[in-house]
């Protein structure tokens, strides 16, 4: 049984999400180092050789790996390469989120990279899978014993709704795109 290439568009589509996922690769190595090494003696949880290390180069260099492995998916078997993009981007967001120091609140945000790569795709099928994702993490964080901060956990359901609120416009782009 011979199974036809992925389509044109389809491969244009999936090298842009790789090239954006090299993209976010490098922002978040310059952004951590920029504030690792500006954060010297004010802040010693986030500088020092043992951040530096453990919470920027180690996690850049699984996100890396991440990577090599989706370039290996897309130039040796394509028809992999969406559903390959759509689960990294899930493990790079988490990767990232894992990694990030509790000093900032905006952690959670980073959930929208899989959020909007499902949306890219235009699959229903993906974008549940990542909401059922997001929907998940934010009510652990939510649910987090250590988060006795109000406005922390304010700022925490306000993101619950962005994210909220990205995946339902999700949903209507995919369902405008059927029509």
């Amino acid at each position: 049984m011979h199974i036809p290439p992925p389509a044109p568009r389809q491969t244009y589509w999936n090298r842009m999400i790789l090239n954006a996922f090299w993209l976010v690769l490098l922002v978040h190595l310059l952004t951590q180092t920029v504030i690792c090494l500006s954060m010297q003696g004010d802040c010693p949880e986030l500088s020092g050789k043992s951040y530096l290390i453990g919470n920027v180069l180690l996690p850049d260099i699984m996100i890396l790996g991440t990577l090599l492995v989706l370039e290996a998916i897309y130039k040796r078997r394509p028809l992999l390469s969406e559903i390959s993009n759509v689960a990294a981007s899930h493990l790079i967001a988490i990767v990232m989120i894992l990694n990030l120091s509790d000093v900032f609140y905006v952690k959670p945000l980073i959930m929208l990279i899989p959020l909007l790569v499902s949306m890219l795709y235009l699959r229903s099928t993906y974008l549940k899978a990542t909401s059922i994702l997001c929907v998940t993490y934010m009510i652990l964080l939510l649910l987090e014993p250590s988060v006795s901060d109000n406005s922390l956990r304010v700022q925490n359901m306000i993101i619950a709704f962005i994210l909220t609120g990205t995946a339902l416009a999700g949903f209507a782009l995919i369902a405008r795109g059927v029509i």
